[in-house]
């Protein structure tokens, strides 16, 4: 199995404010995703790659509170905040890979199947799973598989950004680090005082900055 980066996860409480945090922030525009179904919450995208992206994700006012929390942590977010939530890491059989993290003594959170449906008419259809414990602060990464017939988002987004390194750290890295090596990911752990994950993005010919 080999895991790879599948997009970086930036949250926040308005997804107005996020894509113009963003345009100011790198002078490009953020592509509207849409909506995700009985999960609160919307987004708007960044294109890297045909593989990887830069995801904004925040409330959907047009949902009711869903029954479960939103995704990636953004309830707890203070209003009108701007943070990066986490990475999640494309696999090609999430089952697998969540079982692999069990077995390395973490939680990978249930695996769940979602959806969406373009402003184009597609619906784009994945498997996620999200680690549940908010003191990890998203060094854990989430996993995710995408439908057989569902085109990559990437494949549809310019590249308007570089995601020129990704670090994560937790005080004990030791379970982390091993739960990767056995999904074939070369994520490294770093040892920290506290959990975090941080990206350096750059912008082609634009600013570079860190998050």
């Amino acid at each position: 199995m080999t895991a790879t980066l599948d997009h970086l996860v930036i949250g926040g409480t308005d997804l107005g404010l996020l894509v113009a945090w963003w345009k100011q922030q790198t002078g490009t525009d953020a592509v509207r995703g849409g909506s995700h179904p009985g999960m609160g919450s919307r987004n708007a995208l960044i294109g890297v790659d045909g593989s990887t992206y830069v995801e904004l994700i925040a409330h959907d006012p047009d949902q009711p509170d869903p029954q479960q929390p939103r995704p990636f942590g953004i309830d707890a977010l203070e209003p009108n905040s701007v943070q990066l939530c986490t990475m999640v890491l494309a696999v090609p059989d999430i089952a697998s890979a969540a079982a692999a993290f069990r077995d390395a003594g973490l939680n990978p959170g249930k695996v769940f199947p979602a959806e969406r449906t373009r402003a184009d008419g597609v619906t784009l259809r994945w498997q996620l799973a999200i680690p549940p414990d908010p003191k990890l602060r998203g060094a854990q990464p989430s996993l995710i598989q995408w439908g057989d017939s569902t085109p990559h988002p990437g494949s549809v987004l310019p590249p308007a950004v570089r995601i020129e390194e990704v670090s994560v750290g937790l005080p004990d890295p030791t379970k982390l680090a091993a739960a990767l090596a056995s999904i074939g990911s070369d994520l490294v752990v770093a040892e920290t005082p506290a959990p975090m994950v941080t990206a350096h993005l750059a912008i082609p010919g634009g600013p570079d900055f860190w998050l």
